[in-house]
């Protein structure tokens, strides 16, 4: 009888699990490529306050961004990478919209955090870049010249 019942309830969370796909969410989400180290996360929000542009800043040996925007990291998957050109630095970051998931119908604020290290002092201009539709296209959406120390 145990046998049967576990048997049953294996196949019952197997069935289930095919019609919805769980994603990421509430914990912080860190990815390392070279100099740059990317974070990524979503908390619960307000409507009408969760949305800070994307801004850059210098500090030791680096160059910090970070937005704050409406989202989840349950209906979107961001990642990013960089590049660095001389005194310029470039923050890719892409949004992709995640299909057949289930997530819940709440606001929610979608936050990342970059680093991008081992920059000599000076100053650098910075672009941050996001692309809505898988990297297909980019917008600029800041361009800020910041001081490295």
């Amino acid at each position: 009888m145990r046998r049967i019942l576990l048997s049953s309830l294996l196949v019952a969370l197997v069935a289930c699990s095919g019609t919805s796909l769980s994603a990421p969410t509430g914990d912080p989400l860190v990815s390392v490529a070279g100099p740059l180290t990317f974070t990524v996360r979503d908390t619960p929000a307000l409507p009408g306050v969760a949305w800070i542009a994307p801004t850059a800043e210098g500090t030791r040996g680096a160059v910090t961004a970070y937005a704050i925007r409406y989202g989840s990291l349950c209906a979107t998957a961001v990642s990013a990478h960089a590049d660095i050109a001389a005194r310029a630095v470039y923050l890719h970051v892409v949004f992709v919209a995640r299909q057949g998931v289930v997530c819940a119908q709440e606001v929610r604020a979608l936050q990342y955090d970059a680093r991008i290290a081992g920059l000599s002092a000076g100053r650098f201009e910075v672009h941050i870049l996001h692309s809505e539709d898988g990297g297909a296209t980019e917008t600029e959406v800041r361009v800020q010249s910041v001081e490295v120390r």
